[in-house]
């Protein structure tokens, strides 16, 4: 059993910056430098997150930052690979992922009693070093395992992942921004949320098929995605809905890996976790468990099914379990999500498509044989962008930002020609009201111009292009991009200390003047 943490343990945790040197990946080289961390970004029952920084001691600027994530499993939690897990270690080793998962072994050579706890080997199957394509899930950037308890303690069960840090918070805290100012989520930040996401599905499925021992039906299924373990990585204005935050799926730990033929998955014997109100059909002991309705792909796209049900429904994480149509002359296998005509108010604010009401529908149906693919949800939006449909779905926000929409607005700003010079601006109360309401905007875009850049930012500011107002996405908030500002910060004993002093000034001695022979000495 899991060990809950008590305010002593989760402020030791806090102080405890220890295996920060195994990182995968650190900027070279590091003079002069030095980790300052313990914030929290993250807690549960059983662990807790921590930010930490790496600051340059000269300039106090950060360099890197890392989450710590701290977890307590039971200390006989296995850990050697068996079953579908066969070999996974050495796959792990031969990427760098090793990080002294053995402390009594040299790297490379961990028994198998002292390797990897399940979340980490998982997260290090979806771990791909120097990827050209975006990867939709936390990457594992350290493990490491430590003695908790007396100091007498014989068994490992405390169990260290060093993964990414996502400034932008998670999709739970950006709904809860806009049930707070009663906005409902633009549509197009919907189906960037389904087309991030349904990457991830597909990936799940690529990187257990690349393993040792594999079949053609692997996959990982996480089983608890929920907007809470939806982390939201940063604008970027070089893919598509640039001023839009990236979901990445997070928190495998309670996922496994299986396939059509894993003998638990046909035994209903598989362990995992769920949050309420996300239990697919197939989780429940209630359905057969037919070759159609193992738990697999088809779970992972339920579940992301449900996630896009409550942003456009703005419920609470924890809501309840699905209601389908009932209909004495419909076939189970038949059965649709009663879902579609939405009673929350919010959601006439933004008229949803019908599009995307089916598409919903097509994930959330009862049998998983029934569900569209990942594939398919894929190739149905790569599609749409070559018809009509985009600019009724996508509404131009797939591309608004993007270095294309810029050549674009710059050749529309040439061919018109500016306008006459005012003698007075300060007395124009229409040119007045558009500076304030320019400025107004400008400072609403700041969640997707911090992560663009200063020169683009500025680029764009000078434009005053903006998009519609109601297709822009609200934040808890500053999220927790404050950590990755321009500006210096730093932490000191797990408290943030907000502004920096300067850095010491340089101290330039001058030669001591010659002594006289004559001088006295003056008490």
């Amino acid at each position: 059993m899991s060990r809950l943490l008590n305010d002593r343990q989760k402020a030791e945790v806090r102080r405890d910056g220890s295996n920060l040197e195994r990182l995968r990946k650190l900027p070279d080289p590091l003079p002069n430098t030095r980790w300052i961390g313990g914030y929290g970004v993250g807690s549960g029952s059983y662990g807790l997150a921590t930010l930490w920084t790496l600051v340059d001691n000269s300039t106090l600027k950060a360099i890197a930052h890392v989450v710590i994530k701290d977890a307590f499993e039971g200390v006989w939690e296995p850990t050697a690979e068996q079953g579908l897990y066969r070999d996974i270690y050495r796959q792990l080793k031969n990427k760098g992922h090793d990080f002294g998962a053995d402390p009594t072994n040299e790297i490379g050579r961990a028994a198998p009693e002292l390797r990897f706890l399940n979340e980490a080997y998982l997260q290090g199957l979806m771990t791909v070093p120097d990827v050209n394509e975006e990867i939709y899930c936390s990457q594992l950037y350290g493990y490491a395992r430590k003695l908790w308890g007396t100091p007498y303690a014989k068994h490992y069960n405390h169990w260290r992942l060093f993964m990414p840090f996502y400034d932008y918070g998670d999709l739970q805290k950006l709904i809860d921004a806009h049930v707070e100012k009663a906005v409902a989520i633009p549509e197009p930040f919907i189906w960037h949320t389904l087309e991030c996401l349904m990457k991830a599905a597909v990936q799940l499925e690529e990187q257990a098929r690349l393993r040792p021992h594999r079949t053609d039906s692997d996959v990982i299924v996480v089983f608890d995605i929920k907007p809470g373990n939806i982390l939201l990585a940063q604008p970027d204005r070089t893919s598509a809905f640039p001023i839009y935050p990236r979901p990445h799926v997070a928190d495998l730990g309670g996922g496994c890996l299986t396939n059509q033929t894993d003998p638990k998955n046909l035994q209903d014997s598989l362990r995992f976790t769920y949050s309420p109100g996300y239990l697919a059909p197939e989780m429940s002991h209630e359905m057969e468990p037919e070759m159609a309705n193992l738990r697999g792909t088809c779970t992972n796209v339920w579940q992301i099914g449900r996630v896009l049900e409550l942003m456009m429904e703005l419920l609470p994480e924890t809501f309840g379990d699905i209601n389908y149509k009932f209909n004495p002359n419909i076939a189970p296998e038949d059965l649709e999500p009663e879902i579609g005509n939405y009673t929350y108010w919010l959601a006439a604010q933004q008229n949803y498509s019908v599009q995307l009401k089916h598409m919903v529908a097509w994930c959330l149906r009862h049998f998983p044989s029934q569900r569209m693919s990942p594939q398919d949800i894929l190739a149905w939006i790569d599609g749409a962008r070559t018809n009509e449909t985009a600019s009724v779905i996508f509404k131009g926000m797939d591309t608004f930002g993007s270095d294309a929409w810029f050549l674009n607005q710059q050749k529309i700003r040439a061919a018109v020609p500016p306008p006459p010079k005012i003698q007075n601006p300060d007395k124009e109360p229409a040119l007045q009201a558009a500076e304030k309401e320019k400025i107004r905007r400008t400072y609403k875009a700041k969640p997707y111009l911090h992560a663009w850049g200063h020169e683009r930012a500025a680029e764009f500011t000078d434009l005053g292009v903006f998009p519609p107002e109601h297709d822009e996405v609200l934040y808890e908030g500053e999220a927790n991009w404050w950590a990755t500002e321009t500006a210096d910060f730093i932490w000191q004993d797990g408290t943030p200390v907000w502004p920096l002093p300067p850095p010491p000034p340089v101290v330039k001695r001058t030669p001591a003047p010659p002594r006289s022979s004559s001088s006295a000495h003056i008490r």
